[in-house]
């Protein structure tokens, strides 16, 4: 929708579903004010509407928090020059380091490095803009192919390293992974404190 909401903020919506053929099949959810509010539910002494909820207020429902897409990082622009286009994931310097030996760029490891130029799978030290699904300039997004990239495990970004090169025991990227980014009993409000690594963008606009 173009907009934030906040911690105490909820979502919910109602919608018309069409499967593959395109025939009406069904509504999910009261829309007011075209239909009536149903009656008074047990200890609420109000009518109410039926929705879906897509986000709760913190706190008060946990499965809400899961339909929240959490690998997908906005760029601060839209209509991105794909030829000025940097980016780089660093480790947070604000951070108390452990020693480190990782010898490739992080994105690399995180899966954002996985073809060259010409679309060819290997490594040329750069994100992979050629794949529009994972590095899309027109509407300023950034894909992980992780769906929890800054606490996934040990095979996962070995895999992606694709390198003997790889280590991990004693590495900033062992020490510092954010699993209470994915976990719904933890405020968002303190997310700023498990922000271990620096998302670096440059370019101009079209």
């Amino acid at each position: 929708m173009g907009s934030e909401l906040g911690a105490g903020d909820a979502l919910a919506v109602v919608y018309d579903f069409y499967p593959g053929d395109g025939d009406f099949s069904c509504r999910i959810g009261d829309r007011p004010p075209y239909d009536p509010p149903l009656g008074e539910l047990p200890g609420v002494e109000a009518a109410y509407y039926r929705m879906k909820l897509l986000k709760a207020p913190e706190g008060a429902v946990d499965y809400s928090f899961h339909y929240v897409i959490r690998n997908i990082y906005e760029l601060g622009q839209t209509d991105i020059d794909a030829t000025s286009f940097r980016f780089v994931i660093e480790e947070d310097s604000r951070s108390i380091r452990p020693p480190t030996q990782t010898v490739f760029p992080i994105s690399r490891i995180f899966g954002l490095d996985q073809i060259d130029l010409d679309g060819i799978p290997g490594h040329d030290g750069l994100v992979d803009i050629e794949d529009y699904w994972m590095i899309d300039l027109n509407r300023g997004l950034i894909h992980f192919p992780l769906d929890w990239p800054f606490a996934a495990s040990r095979s996962q970004y070995e895999a992606f390293a694709d390198s003997s090169g790889f280590t991990w025991d004693g590495t900033y990227l062992q020490g510092h992974q954010a699993h209470e980014l994915y976990d719904p009993q933890v405020p968002s409000a303190t997310y700023p404190e498990y922000g271990h690594f620096r998302l670096r963008a440059t370019y101009t606009l079209n």
